[in-house]
């Protein structure tokens, strides 16, 4: 959870650097605050998001982090898509960051998107895991006296790994990555 948020995070902020915004919105989460028992990679990925937002909230560009409650996981994609249809025709670029397991159960949003010309930014991840349900899977075990080994099964997405480009690709989209080493210029020019 840490590595791939806090990643996508930095490498969106390289790529954003120097466009005029007015704002730079993340959607963290309370655990970042409240904690949770075995959220704690989490956790820490969200307090890493709000540490980033405080340290960036003041200036042109400046990042604010919202800490929400309970999410509905799965939606984030069709989320973004009508946040980006709200905004079409203002001059704006909606960017939206979800992880890989929203994006997998929501991929097909893309295809509304392209169908009715949204413009969408949309960054992806990769932790190779619907890792909540992961998390779940394990207390569910401990309680249930059941295997905690057992706990990725149906959960991980790995073994093969899951080409998401691709899927983006599928909808019509156009689809970059994996992105693992990162260079601004080879990536503005594509967004802008």
């Amino acid at each position: 959870q840490l590595r791939p948020k806090a990643r996508g995070l930095l490498l969106l902020d390289r790529l954003l650097e120097g466009r005029r915004m007015d704002f730079r919105l993340m959607t963290s989460s309370l655990s970042s605050i409240l904690g949770g028992i075995a959220f704690f990679a989490y956790a820490a990925a969200n307090s890493f998001m709000d540490a980033f937002a405080h340290s960036r909230a003041r200036g042109a560009g400046r990042w604010t982090s919202v800490n929400w409650d309970g999410w509905k996981f799965g939606a984030a994609g069709q989320h973004a898509v009508g946040a980006a249809l709200a905004l079409k025709g203002s001059g704006r670029l909606p960017i939206a960051v979800c992880g890989d397991g929203d994006f997998v159960m929501g991929a097909t949003s893309l295809w509304t998107a392209v169908h009715y010309k949204i413009p969408l930014l949309l960054v992806v991840c990769n932790n190779a895991s619907f890792y909540n349900d992961e998390v779940h899977q394990e207390r569910m075990a401990r309680v249930r006296n059941r295997p905690v080994e057992n706990k990725w099964i149906g959960q991980r997405m790995a073994d093969p790994q899951m080409d998401l480009a691709m899927m983006a690709r599928a909808q019509g989209a156009e689809g970059i990555g994996p992105i693992t080493r990162f260079d601004a210029s080879q990536y503005s020019a594509r967004i802008a």
